[in-house]
């Protein structure tokens, strides 16, 4: 196993396993406009799973608070004090 590893990091076989490991993991290459892409993708679900919770509601539940808010408008309106001039 050491060598095969040692072969394939260009270290000597008298190289301890230990080393072989950390310049292994150490090695991981990584495509950092890859990287950028799958944060910005993942930003942007997150930001669409919350537009989904806050504005994400049915017609009826729409239809229900719009005529919720128009009977609170016409009570607050028969409510009102009439303004001597």
């Amino acid at each position: 196993m050491a060598r095969f590893a040692a072969a394939h990091t260009g270290l000597k076989s008298q190289t301890s396993v230990e080393t072989i490991v950390k310049v292994v993991a150490l090695t991981q290459i990584i495509n950092l406009r890859q990287a950028r892409k799958r944060r910005k993708r993942a930003e942007k679900e997150r930001q669409a799973a919350d537009n989904r919770a806050k504005f994400g509601r049915t017609k009826a539940e729409r239809d229900r608070s719009k005529a919720e808010e128009e009977r609170s408008d016409r009570a607050l309106e028969g409510h009102r004090l009439e303004e001597d001039d």
